[in-house]
């Protein structure tokens, strides 16, 4: 019923929105990071949880950003998706879809002020974007299994209990790119009580789900 391309992008977009959704939890409730002229140059000389925080924000934009190219690539029609925008109807699919762009907007912001210095962007921006971006993130997770609750083609997706399947299963792929973030900076050690933590959050979450 859904081809390879649209899997790929509840796998990738949940799984990006996840991780998008916890490392700015995670910096707005324990990093905070500095930004503007306190900001470091290097994200090399931040200290292990600003360094988390950063590479998961990455990691987390490049799996949303592989996601939106695969739906982009399954519609196959350009006007298709400007119809979308231009011609905003109340459904799921539109607030889905205004909801994944600014979420992919926030993104890219939040890795760009973390990997490059701009002494020019304050840590309040920072922190609002982030802000939006816990928020659409959410949005983004549940609108999916709402969407797919609305088919009619499968009867086992009629249950309320899908979109809480894919919002479960967007935080956990999303924890998962966090932790797999700080092993690959070499930061998990130093950053290992909240990452201890977030591992025990995230096994509730795969139980839950």
């Amino acid at each position: 019923m859904l081809g390879t391309l649209a899997v790929g992008y509840l796998f990738l977009g949940g799984a990006g929105a996840g991780a998008i959704v916890v490392a700015s939890g995670l910096d707005l409730a324990l990093v905070r990071a500095p930004f503007g002229t306190d900001a470091r140059v290097s994200v090399d000389e931040a200290p292990p949880c600003e360094r988390v925080a950063a590479f998961a924000l990455l990691a987390g934009f490049a799996a949303l950003a592989l996601g939106v190219l695969c739906l982009l690539f399954d519609l196959g029609r350009i006007d298709r998706v400007l119809d979308l925008f231009l011609r905003p109807s109340p459904t799921y699919l539109t607030v889905g879809s205004f909801a994944l762009a600014v979420l992919a907007a926030c993104g890219a912001f939040l890795t760009l002020v973390r990997l490059a210095y701009l002494p020019s962007v304050p840590r309040a921006a920072a922190v609002a974007v982030e802000a939006v971006a816990v928020a659409v993130g959410l949005v983004v997770m549940v609108y999916t299994g709402l969407l797919l609750q609305g088919l009619g083609a499968v009867a086992l997706w009629r249950s309320p209990f899908v979109p809480v399947l894919f919002t479960l299963s967007s935080l956990s792929c999303g924890s998962a790119l966090v932790l797999a973030a700080a092993q690959l900076t070499g930061a998990a050690s130093a950053f290992a009580t909240v990452l201890g933590r977030l591992a025990v959050v995230d096994a509730v979450v795969i139980v839950l789900e």
